[in-house]
């Protein structure tokens, strides 16, 4: 039997990011009985038991798949809650000659301005919240950089040199943040570190977590051990990020440094360029005088310096003579394995 309703405006707050349920009351849906939410006059969804035992959603765009409706209760269910899910909701019930209304009033929190109530019933709730808000703080700023290395990765023409480059710049950066200062700065060794070691990192109060981090956390109301928990988790991220860089960067320097010689502005030099001697060898197929030739004209070739350096090498390799021949062709190939083989690191 369906329950009698006010026209009452019922508040309901919640954390963005978290779930919902509007509750209509109703203990079992009866046969003739139909029911429907509109959100600021849309509908979103209803039942009409007369025809379906299983609710039926509108096509909005704001609550494609956020949105479920008991099918033995009509309750409306909202998740992954935005912004945009604020304002009001009406909840229309017929059951035979009787219609009856329900409104709510929906208010969803920012997570990053709500403030915490060690009082409050949810405050387990939003503890679990605050704990992403606080690490977002710490990781947003590196993360925009490990995407933006991550997306050279997947390219494939990217600039491999300016790849490992970045990731070399961001282990170093980050590292330098949680390590004891009796561990040596000296960038070789810093380089080949043994991070399983224990013994070696700050404690996470000690630690760089970042000013903005460590700003937002001090503001808060948490309980000390609370503060204490987020700070470590927030190192622990860090830990595993310096590892993960660490394990994606070239097992020796050398290569990297073998690398620099096939930099488009290092080949096209005129100053200080470097010689035949000094390139890998081994990942070249042609004889010595062959590349010797060819490292020797390609600087004299129209070849632009300005661009990266896996497109360079690529229009080296397919550039011809007036004959018709690939007159770098083993230069270029070699170049290539070189490169190559600074991606065959772990990931």
């Amino acid at each position: 039997m369906i329950g009698v309703f006010g026209d009452e405006v019922k508040s309901v707050s919640v954390m963005e990011g978290h779930s919902v349920t509007l509750h209509t009351d109703v203990t079992h849906i009866q046969t003739h009985d139909e029911i429907q939410w509109r959100f600021k006059g849309i509908r979103i969804a209803r039942i009409m038991r007369s025809y379906d035992i299983n609710p039926t959603y509108d096509e909005t765009e704001i609550f494609r798949d956020r949105v479920k409706m008991n099918n033995q209760t009509g309750d409306l269910t909202i998740t992954h809650i935005t912004s945009q899910h604020s304002g009001l909701y009406k909840l229309n019930i017929l059951s035979g000659n009787t219609e009856t209304d329900k409104r709510f009033n929906l208010t969803v929190n920012d997570a990053d301005k709500h403030p915490i109530d060690q009082h409050d019933e949810d405050y387990e709730n939003q503890i679990i919240c605050s704990d992403s808000t606080f690490s977002k703080h710490n990781t947003q700023p590196v993360l925009m950089e490990i995407k933006a290395v991550n997306k050279c990765f997947q390219l494939e023409t990217g600039n491999s040199l300016g790849v490992f480059r970045d990731l070399e710049r961001l282990y170093m950066t980050t590292v330098r943040r949680i390590l004891k200062p009796s561990v040596s700065r000296n960038h070789k060794q810093l380089r080949e570190l043994d991070l399983i070691q224990s013994g070696i990192f700050l404690s996470p109060l000690d630690a760089d977590l970042g000013t903005t981090f460590m700003d937002k956390l001090e503001e808060s109301r948490l309980a000390p051990d609370m503060k204490e928990r987020i700070s470590s988790c927030c190192m622990d991220f860090l830990k595993e990020l310096v590892k993960q860089y660490q394990l994606r960067l070239p097992a020796s320097m050398e290569i990297l440094s073998k690398l620099e010689l096939f930099c488009p502005k290092s080949v096209m030099s005129t100053i200080n360029r470097p010689g035949v001697k000094d390139l890998p060898a081994d990942l070249f197929s042609c004889p010595i005088g062959t590349l010797e030739t060819q490292w020797r004209n390609v600087a004299t070739a129209n070849f632009s310096d300005d661009q990266d350096i896996d497109k360079f090498w690529l229009e080296v390799e397919a550039f011809k003579d007036a004959g018709g021949h690939k007159c770098f062709q083993e230069l270029a190939q070699g170049a290539k394995r070189s490169c190559s083989a600074c991606f065959q690191c772990p990931c």
